[in-house]
């Protein structure tokens, strides 16, 4: 077939878009650096830091709420001004931590890294030696470093003057550092713990996202349209644009031209079959075989409650509140690697009873508290 002959359903999509002045689909999960919506207290606080030359900012939110966007924003504020380094994901050793510092930072060429090593005694006296630029090491999915790694960050910070460092990650990373590296975790002045979206932050993302390529507003979408999917997507960027996505999916399918409630109904109707079914499978790939429930069976099957769910659901039922921390010294967590991966399940599973209501959470201190809110109409035994 000759890749230059569009399909018909290439055309019909193309067609749709066209008819709203799209160049193309607002809704992928694309960074768009320049558009930051929502946290501006927080946008305003981190600034500020990296400004007066904190040594170490800590950037804490759930998954899908917008940290890499945020970072990559941060990143075109500050890239004119100083040598500014965005790393994806954190070096996996402190070898490839040592590595990238000599060739992204110091740049160093193949003759200097073989004539003239970093080694781990001379790495941050050859950093302050060579950098007279302040510097700034951006660290997206931080929650993924090992303790190796954040270790020799702190050290580096500890000791070269024009070095400052932006970790982010999500409340895994948090309490990591809280258990296992306080030194580093007492090193940022403040904790910014990014926000879902409220309903206006949402409309607003969606309309500068449809502007952005090309089309007018908010339309195809009605406002009560959005004001569904919103409610739904719980202020969560990422899932806002799964939603909107799908809405935009349905309505070619179903050769609508335009997201009004019945779009957004059934859309929603999708997801949710998807979600349970999803959590269906999940729950009989871990436990295929029945198991004691502390929520009655009638419930499990319905809600698609996996054990470890019902047994920190029950958990934070008994307790009235408890952050992951203090979560993973009550539930079981033999089957866990280490200490690090049962705190980066908890979070997970904390996230999820979000995203379904069955809890809520509050600020303490420096964390967040988990609780049951009073009003919740799922029964626990």
């Amino acid at each position: 077939m000759n890749p230059n002959v569009k399909t018909q359903q290439e055309d019909t999509v193309a067609d749709w878009f066209g008819q709203f002045g799209w160049h193309g689909n607002p809704f992928t999960f694309k960074i768009y650096e320049h558009i930051m919506i929502g946290n501006n207290e927080k946008i305003k606080e981190i600034m500020k830091h990296i400004e007066a030359h904190s040594a170490f900012s800590l950037l804490i939110g759930e998954t899908g709420a917008g940290k890499t966007n945020l970072l990559r924003w941060l990143y075109n504020q500050y890239q004119d001004h100083y040598a500014v380094h965005y790393l994806p994901k954190p070096p996996a050793t402190v070898e490839r931590l040592r590595d990238y510092l000599a060739t992204n930072v110091l740049q160093q060429n193949i003759f200097t890294r073989q004539f003239s090593p970093l080694t781990y005694n001379n790495l941050h006296t050859k950093l302050q030696q060579k950098l007279h630029t302040k510097t700034i090491l951006m660290i997206d999915e931080g929650h993924e470093a090992s303790e190796d790694v954040l270790s020799w960050i702190r050290t580096i910070i500890d000791h070269v003057d024009s070095i400052i460092c932006i970790a982010v990650g999500t409340p895994a990373l948090l309490h990591f550092l809280q258990n296992n590296i306080p030194t580093l975790y007492n090193r940022a002045p403040s904790v910014m713990q990014l926000e879902r979206l409220n309903k206006d932050e949402t409309i607003e993302l969606i309309r500068k996202r449809i502007e952005f390529v090309g089309g007018n507003g908010i339309e195809p979408f009605t406002y009560d349209a959005l004001v569904k999917l919103y409610r739904h997507s719980n202020g969560l960027p990422r899932h806002i644009l799964r939603l909107c996505h799908q809405s935009v999916i349905y309505a070619m399918l179903n050769q609508k031209h335009y997201v009004d409630d019945a779009v957004a109904d059934a859309t929603l109707s999708q997801e949710t079959f998807q979600e349970q079914k999803t959590a269906h499978y999940q729950n009989v790939e871990t436990h295929p075989h029945p198991t004691t429930s502390k929520i009655t069976s009638k419930e499990s099957e319905s809600d698609g409650l996996s054990e470890r769910q019902q047994e920190i659901l029950t958990a934070l039922d008994k307790l009235g509140e408890a952050t992951p921390g203090e979560l993973i010294d009550i539930v079981d967590t033999s089957a866990y690697q280490s200490k690090s991966h049962a705190l980066r399940s908890v979070n997970n599973v904390l996230v999820r009873l979000m995203n379904n209501r069955y809890i809520d959470r509050k600020q303490k201190g420096r964390t967040y508290a988990y609780f049951v809110p009073q009003d919740n109409t799922h029964n626990i035994n």
